[in-house]
C-alpha cells in the first residue's frame, strides 16, 4: 500500500482463525511425549481429533462490525498446519507412519479438518454486512504425457470434503452471487506432479432472522 493516507488507515491484527491452534499444538506434543509406544501415540492423537470442541472464534470484537469481510483461499488451509505438525512430531519420535495405518490416520485428521473448516465458516457470520468467500474446492494432480503436454491424472482430491463450496455454506447465510474458475496452481515437470484447482467464490449476506437452522 503505497499511499501514506491509506496506509495510515490500515490496522494489522494478529488472529488465530481456528481459536484453538495454541491449545491443539500443546496437546499434540503431550500426546506423543507421554505415549508408551507408537501405537499408543496414534491412539492418543486419534482421540484428540475426535474430542475437539470449541466455540467458533469471533473475528471482530463485539462492538465492531465491518462493511466487507473477505476470506480468500483460507478455508482449505485453516487446519493444514496442525495436521502437518502432528505428523512431524510423531515421526520425529517413532519414524514414518506404517503403510497399513496411513489411511486410518488420514481419516481421523480429515474429521478434525472438516470441523475446523466449518467453525471458520460459522465465524464469518454476524461481523460484516457482506462476506466474500473464495476457496479451492477440488485439486487435480497433473503430469506430463509423452509429448510433454500437461494433463490431469484422472485423480481428484476434494479439499472441503464436497464437490461444491455451496454445500459447505451454513444456513446462517444467503448466497447473493456465485462463480467458479480453474486455477493453474503448479506446473508439472518431468519428475514432479503439478496441480490444477477448481476454485469457487460466493458473496454472502446474512440470512433473515428466523431463517437460520
Amino acid at each position: 500500500m503505497k499511499d501514506p493516507g491509506l496506509r495510515g488507515r490500515a490496522e494489522l491484527r494478529t488472529l488465530d482463525l481456528t481459536g484453538v491452534n495454541g491449545t491443539l499444538v500443546r496437546r499434540i506434543d503431550e500426546a506423543v511425549a507421554s505415549a508408551a509406544d507408537a501405537a499408543d501415540a496414534r491412539d492418543r492423537l486419534e482421540a484428540l481429533c475426535w474430542s475437539y470442541r470449541v466455540a467458533s472464534p469471533r473475528l471482530l470484537p463485539a462492538d465492531e462490525r465491518a462493511d466487507l469481510l473477505v476470506s480468500s483461499c483460507v478455508l482449505s488451509q485453516v487446519s493444514w498446519p496442525q495436521r502437518v505438525y502432528a505428523r512431524r512430531v510423531y515421526e520425529r519420535r517413532f519414524s514414518s507412519l506404517p503403510g497399513p495405518v496411513e489411511l486410518r490416520w488420514a481419516r481421523h485428521f480429515t474429521y478434525l479438518e472438516l470441523r475446523l473448516q466449518q467453525d471458520h465458516l460459522t465465524s464469518l457470520a454476524g461481523v460484516a454486512e457482506q462476506v466474500a468467500l473464495t476457496c479451492d474446492v477440488v485439486s487435480h494432480p497433473t503430469t506430463l504425457d509423452a509429448s510433454g503436454t500437461e494433463r490431469k491424472s484422472g485423480r481428484s482430491i476434494p479439499t472441503l470434503g464436497v464437490t461444491s463450496l455451496l454445500e459447505r455454506v451454513p444456513k446462517l447465510f444467503e448466497v447473493a452471487a456465485h462463480g467458479a474458475w480453474e486455477w493453474g496452481f503448479a506446473k508439472a515437470g518431468r519428475t514432479s506432479q503439478g496441480a490444477r484447482k477448481d476454485v469457487e467464490g460466493v458473496r454472502l449476506e446474512q440470512a433473515p432472522v428466523g431463517g437460520a437452522v
